[in-house]
């Protein structure tokens, strides 16, 4: 989550539909008079998998595609705004062109992260950039809004919605717009973008090459001039999270059709007569006839204007042509996960939730493969689909994981794409954002990409020089001039086993992120035979430098060994030990090591109490769904909590697995605008819930995974194995726990399966049973 990013900007504290009100039923808290230790231990296996029973069938692709809603999280209010956009697109395209939305002109940036709300009655226009899920406002150049009779400066306009018009699906977003009484329709190919607009009466289309998402990001240089067919220019901006390293410029041709010749534009000063402008304000209109269809054809480059009339080839179809290969690339991706079964709100949900796996990141390279690099350079993407915008301290967890999967081609761009950022730039990012080190969060979350791609069999990455370059930050601090600094504070952190509170804020956090990353790091090393393998692995247990038996959580240490005091559930924001979250958050972050972890805290049946009262003690817990602001206990809205319930599995309580899933499942994640629990980061959270629909969960960087009740009764996985089919007969919404897992009808002890295990299988099938 980056919702800290916006927290300076302001926010609409105001209620949202979903929020602040009990769920439709309050959680069963399971018999309390239990030690969490005592129960759900000695299940009855079965000695065989359950006999087969009637399924349903499986939907077709695209079938698949008539469940997706766009408008899913594109609502919510303050850390419950999922940041989603109906934006047209391709999956992972460059084009996201989409609504900017407004209320009579007031867009407040925590609200408007990707330039939609679905409160918003109004349209500043559709822009072709945008981030997906992100807490960062950025991005939205290149704007076009159809507009009456022009009185006054040009730019910040809007024009109200017609209530109920808006359309979404794949590749596709539709509405009408009051006055001027104009249709629009939008589509988008990987680069490019097509508009078509129907004006009743006549009116004009404002072209600002100047736009940005937030009001306070404002174009540093814009240019627009005429062209023989249309317009072309570049604009150079400065968004709060991709140019962090350097500004960015986008350069687009755009074809028009169906209007009058354009005779002028607009700069800081106004609107001209001419055929170009320049500077911080710079625009064009195009004059449009009563009853005429104009369509644009744009294409866009971070290279140059020939990248970006190349790029315009791609949609040089007729608009239907051209939507319809979009869904046909919607298609494509949707074709590797299909699942059978569950209420209709819950397959919008999971088909909706594929959909946003595949928003973000974003394609950055031409056609030709050039691509504008970390280091302000131009260079060529040969071989692979260069992507930016990976939020990697978020996706880490689900997304990838779920690349790696389902979808390995795309996982092997996004590591070759990262591991070019590094020969460009010089270090390995942690949140590249379009040609820059976005620099957000903390810790080195690539290295879990690296680790888990190795371990998972994922070929056509040099995983050696992706281990040199990791190690630049995994074995001390980049050089001083370096263009990111990457973990900052390793001299401590190897001196002392931690990162000491009185010397580095987010200490705990960035101490605990350090030691995970490390602890996978360990058997990439080993398995490409480093010597650094061995030191790895000592620091795999540092987490435990930071637990204070007293207090019973990991704490802020001090240079001198002391522990400090913590209020456990108290959130932090920015500063102080913790990052973006509680003690209570930060002390269950030990998924690669819960047996150990267990230990420390006084044995399994210690664990398993204290992820009840995690659980029992929030929100949730009293079936209560508010995603407004951050809770201190079980908080699903923020990364370092998504695997808390699966803990239950390794100290033995799948009964309370099973409950607290489901919870998760039918409380949180809704059909809805305000459905998603906060940011969705990048696909973050809508992998989770594609994971725990199919009864599975990732150890990030590792080849394992947790087994869980699948919602579905019926899921098939297309692998590089090959199909694998997982059924679940009976799975429902209740609270249903797992008694037995077969593979090809061998048992599978433990509840954890390899990554090998499932590529080499064909039927994963499980038994469930209620929970008590």
């Amino acid at each position: 989550m980056l919702c800290f990013l916006a927290l300076a900007a302001g926010c609409d504290d105001g209620p949202g539909a979903a929020n602040g009100q009990a769920a439709d039923a309050r959680m069963d808290q399971g018999p309390q008079d239990a030690a969490p230790g005592d129960a759900a231990r000695d299940l009855g296996l079965p000695d065989a998998a359950p006999d087969a029973a009637p399924l349903p069938e499986l939907p077709t692709v695209e079938q698949a595609l008539d469940t997706v809603d766009p408008f899913i999280g594109t609502g919510g209010q303050a850390f419950g705004y999922a940041a989603e956009t109906p934006a047209a697109q391709v999956p992972l395209g460059m084009v996201r062109l989409g609504p900017d939305t407004t209320a009579g002109g007031v867009h407040p940036p925590f609200h408007h992260f990707s330039g939609f709300h679905f409160d918003d009655p109004d349209v500043r226009g559709f822009s072709h950039t945008h981030f997906v899920g992100t807490g960062a406002p950025d991005y939205g150049q290149l704007r076009v809004l159809p507009y009456g009779a022009l009185d006054g400066d040009p730019w910040d306009r809007f024009v109200a919605m017609a209530p109920g018009s808006q359309q979404a699906s794949p590749g596709r977003y539709a509405v009408r717009l009051v006055e001027p009484a104009v249709d629009v329709a939008l589509t988008a190919s990987a680069r490019a973008g097509l508009h078509r607009y129907r004006f009743e009466q006549a009116g004009q289309l404002l072209v600002d090459a100047a736009s940005t998402v937030a009001d306070d990001h404002e174009a540093l240089d814009a240019q627009i001039e005429v062209t023989p067919d249309g317009l072309e220019g570049q604009v150079t901006w400065r968004g709060s999270l991709t140019s962090r390293t350097r500004p960015q410029t986008l350069f687009f041709s755009i074809a028009v059709e169906g209007a009058a010749p354009v005779t002028q534009v607009w700069d800081a000063e106004g609107v001209r007569d001419g055929q170009a402008a320049q500077g911080t304000e710079a625009g064009a209109l195009v004059p449009v006839a009563a009853g005429a269809t104009v369509v644009l054809r744009v294409g866009v480059s971070y290279v140059d204007r020939v990248g970006a009339r190349s790029n315009r080839a791609e949609v040089a179809g007729d608009f239907d042509a051209v939507a319809a290969a979009a869904r046909a690339e919607w298609a494509r991706v949707f074709g590797r996960a299909r699942f059978a079964g569950g209420t209709a709100a819950q397959r919008r949900m999971v088909q909706t939730a594929q959909y946003h796996a595949y928003a973000m990141p974003t394609r950055f390279d031409d056609g030709d493969g050039r691509y504008r690099g970390l280091d302000g350079s131009i260079h060529t993407a040969d071989g692979w689909r260069h992507y930016t915008d990976l939020s990697l301290w978020d996706t880490f967890r689900t997304l990838h994981p779920w690349y790696e999967l389902t979808d390995p081609d795309t996982e092997r761009d996004c590591l070759n794409s990262l591991l070019a950022m590094a020969r460009d730039g010089g270090v390995m990012p942690r949140w590249p954002a379009a040609a820059s080190y976005g620099s957000s969060m903390i810790g080195s979350s690539a290295d879990l990409l690296f680790a888990g791609g190795l371990a998972k069999g994922i070929a056509g990455v040099d995983y050696d020089a992706a281990f040199d370059a990791l190690w630049i930050h995994a074995g001390g601090d980049p050089p001083p001039d370096a263009l990111f600094g990457a973990r900052g504070g390793m001299a401590d952190y190897l001196a002392l086993g931690y990162l000491p509170h009185d010397r580095h804020g987010g200490s705990v956090s960035r101490t605990v992120e350090f030691v995970y990353s490390d602890a996978m790091l360990a058997p990439m090393a080993a398995a490409l035979g480093r010597p650094e393998a061995a030191e790895l692995a000592a620091r795999a247990g540092w987490y435990a430098n930071l637990y204070d038996p007293a207090q019973g959580l990991l704490v802020p240490r001090n240079a001198d060994g002391s522990f400090e005091r913590v209020t456990p559930d108290r959130n932090y924001y920015s500063g102080g030990p913790y990052v973006e979250g509680s003690a209570l958050h930060w002390t269950f972050s030990v998924l690669h090591d819960p047996l150990g972890y267990a230990a420390l805290r006084g044995g399994p049946d210690v664990l398993a109490a204290d992820l009840e009262a995690l659980f029992a003690e929030s929100r949730l817990g009293q079936g209560i769904r508010d995603t407004r602001s951050p809770d201190g206990h079980y908080w699903h809205g923020n990364e370092p909590m998504l695997h808390a319930v699966w803990l239950f599995q390794d100290v033995g309580r799948p009964d309370r697995l099973g409950h607290w899933l489901r919870a998760i499942q039918r409380v949180i994640y809704l059909d809805t605008p305000d459905g998603l629990p906060g940011n969705d980061d990048g696909g973050t959270m809508s992998a989770w819930y594609l994971f725990a629909a199919a009864g599975l969960y990732p150890v990030a960087g590792s080849d394992r995974y947790r087994l869980g009740p699948p919602l579905f009764p019926v899921v098939e996985l297309l692998t590089a194995g090959g199909p694998l089919r997982i059924e679940a007969p009976g799975a429902s919404g209740e609270a249903q726990q797992v008694v037995g897992v077969w593979l090809d009808g061998e048992p599978v002890e433990g509840f954890e399966i390899t990554h090998a295990e499932l590529l080499a299988g064909q039927t994963l099938r499980f038994a469930l049973a209620p929970v008590e």
